[in-house]
């Protein structure tokens, strides 16, 4: 009894497909809960960063507070005692990114000469209160501390006349609570380098209750770049992008890098009265330690599934090997029978020529050498047409590829001479033949009585005409011109012939040839498919 083929059993060509679904399955679990592990660890650095930047703006916030307690007790606030305090509380290395400590004035309109002389005093700077406005009250910067040249330019600015400012400061006055601005640009930079800011206001009022009458406002302007830097420089894991005051728009921005927001997430914390949105992204070279872990359970949950799918193959391969190989067996039979049956049909027709250019040519001669030369050459011309196919895989040639192989056997030194000119287009199997023979004749002519013989020049041009009744066709001029006296065009010659019989029977085409006054031009027209 023959032995029986074995079956593959599906159960067991199953099981490394399930290992590896279960592989997945598991990889996919630990990626879970590292990826969660490393958003928890994020969120947690972005959180701290958060609350950090929340709680010394508080600090800040506490210092205008401690500003107006002064000003309460003393019975207002002087110069002296504004630089005391700040110089006694060291504001610059404590509190960074805030410019200093300013007090603006409340003044009534028809008293400006006032607050110009409390700048007077205190500055001894002749300042007048700017910009101008049709305000009733006015809120010059009558003090800023520490000073310096650039401080300077912000004194004597009435500060409710900007519409942001004004919203912040009448907000301030009604609460009788700091309230911060959006994003400005500080009076100290508006003729220098304009970085955004913000400023926060603090009413003070002319007794401890804030129902009393107003007498201006201490405040403190921040550059919000500066300070937001000098805060966060220090925090690991994530790096602060941007930052938005109220909503997340771009007219709302009050900070920025640079770089891209995208892969971030945002932390809301409270300025003054404000809302603030700060974005995170995490700092590069920074790999949080949970997401190189899902990375290597990732990468080691692939390495598993892929030995699984490999076996898989593996298994799948050597059942089908033996129908794979009658499958190619048979494909390649079927190859090799086009293959011959080409080769035959290509040999066939290369004789056919072959005999056809034999017999054609002994007509023309009884001597044999001179039949030998015109067979010789006419033989390599078909052999140069057929490198050109066999070197375009027998698809189409160039037209120009055509010409120059067949000129470059007769031109030589009159290369200079010559112009090949024309549109891109290319020829088949047929076509090549033909144009290939017909220019080989009309050089062999060229050289014996025309333009190479006589140092003459030679033009050879084509042109794509589209004709509506007869479609489109190629039309091809031979022109020779500079020659001693007008030749004599020979029409019965074999030459001749053979140029007719190829272009009308293999091109099915028209050729005509005309004597000029210093040469001859050939017109050489036939339909061509332009792609």
């Amino acid at each position: 009894m023959p032995p029986q083929p074995i079956l593959p059993n599906p159960i067991a060509k199953m099981t490394p497909l399930t290992a590896a679904l279960s592989v997945c399955a598991v990889g996919l679990l630990l990626c879970f809960v590292f990826w969660r592990a490393a958003e928890l660890e994020d969120l947690k650095s972005r959180e701290a960063a958060a609350r950090y930047v929340e709680r010394r703006i508080d600090d800040y916030v506490s210092t205008l507070y401690s500003v107006r307690a002064l000003a309460n007790l003393t019975g207002g606030l002087t110069r002296d005692a504004l630089a005391k305090f700040i110089q006694s509380t060291e504001l610059k290395r404590r509190l960074p990114g805030m410019e200093g400590i300013g007090f603006a004035r409340a003044t009534p309109s028809s008293d400006l000469a006032t607050a110009a002389a409390v700048i007077q005093a205190s500055y001894a700077l002749d300042r007048k209160v700017w910009p101008a406005s049709s305000q009733p009250m006015r809120f010059p910067i009558v003090m800023l501390e520490p000073i310096d040249e650039r401080q300077q330019r912000a004194l004597g600015y009435d500060m409710l006349t900007e519409p942001i400012r004004r919203t912040a400061m009448l907000s301030a006055w009604q609460t009788d609570t700091a309230v911060a601005t959006d994003a400005v640009v500080l009076a100290q930079d508006v003729h220098a380098t304009q970085e955004s800011g913000f400023l926060i206001y603090l009413p003070v009022f002319s007794s401890m209750e804030h129902n009393h009458e107003i007498e201006g406002f201490v405040y403190a302007p921040f550059r919000t770049g500066k300070m937001l830097d000098a805060l966060l420089k220090d925090t690991t894991g994530v790096q602060l992008v941007a930052a938005y005051s109220g909503t997340i728009e771009p007219s709302q921005k009050i900070y920025g890098v640079g770089r891209s927001e995208r892969d971030t997430r945002s932390q809301t914390i409270a300025v003054a009265g404000q809302t603030w949105h700060l974005i995170f992204a995490r700092k590069a070279g920074q790999p949080n330690s949970w997401w190189t872990l899902a990375r290597l359970t990732a990468l080691m949950t692939l390495v598993g599934a892929l030995g699984a799918a490999m076996a898989i193959r593996d298994r799948n391969d050597r059942l089908n090997a033996l129908e794979e190989l009658a499958q190619a067996r048979i494909q390649h039979a079927e190859e090799k029978d086009v293959i011959l049956h080409e080769m035959n049909h290509r040999l066939k027709n290369v004789i056919a020529r072959t005999l056809s250019m034999a017999r054609l040519t002994a007509r023309a001669h009884t001597d044999k050498d001179a039949f030998m030369s015109d067979f010789s050459g006419r033989m390599e011309a078909m052999g140069r047409a057929q490198d050109a196919l066999t070197r375009s895989e027998w698809s189409v040639v160039p037209l120009r590829v055509v010409i120059e192989e067949e000129l470059a056997m007769f031109s030589g030194a009159h290369h200079d001479s010559m112009l090949i000119d024309g549109p891109e287009i290319t020829l088949d199997e047929r076509q090549v033949q033909a144009i290939g023979l017909v220019v080989h004749e009309l050089a062999t002519n060229a050289s014996k009585y025309g333009a190479f013989a006589h140092d003459g020049r030679l033009s050879i041009t084509w042109r794509i005409v589209d004709d509506s009744a007869a479609g489109r066709r190629l039309c091809l001029s031979w022109l020779e011109s500079g020659l001693p006296s007008a030749p004599v065009i020979e029409t019965e010659g074999f030459g001749s012939q053979l140029m007719k019989l190829m272009v009308a029977g293999q091109l099915r085409g028209k050729i005509d040839r005309r004597v000029t006054l210093d040469g001859v031009a050939i017109e050489i027209e036939f339909p061509v498919k332009v792609v």
